[in-house]
């Protein structure tokens, strides 16, 4: 717990830094990892919601890459638009190597689980996960 708040307030600050510096790349990098939390360690999905749109937002007005395809796909996960999530992760694990496919596999994979509520192998979603960042 003690970390995870710190990881929440680290993550919250370095939000509102980005957004002053009008720094679009942080601002995703920050607001997507602050919903993960949301979801992950406060089981909040109405803040979870906030930061998605924020992230979102913000990887949208970006330059095209890796991270920007991830983050449109953990946020549109986030808000529940599945299609959109499978298209944007399937652009990013074409791009990935291993080690950022294995770091996307973990969040999407923990954080789905905690939407749905169980972590279910043959979930046609954790399949598709599963394919496409760890085969």
């Amino acid at each position: 717990k003690k970390e995870g708040d710190a990881a929440m307030n680290y993550y919250q600050k370095g939000l509102d830094l980005s957004i002053k510096a009008e720094n679009k790349n942080q601002v995703y990098y920050h607001a997507i990892n602050l919903a993960f939390l949301s979801v992950v360690k406060d089981n909040n999905e109405t803040k979870m919601e906030k930061y998605a749109i924020q992230a979102l937002a913000a990887a949208e007005q970006s330059r095209n890459g890796l991270w920007k395809y991830a983050t449109i796909a953990e946020a549109s996960m986030y808000l529940d638009d599945m299609e959109k999530a499978k298209e944007y992760y399937q652009k990013a694990a074409d791009m990935a190597e291993i080690r950022e496919k294995i770091s996307m596999h973990t969040n999407a994979y923990a954080a789905y689980c905690s939407l749905i509520g169980v972590r279910n192998d043959e979930d046609p979603f954790i399949v598709f996960l599963k394919q496409n960042f760890l085969a």
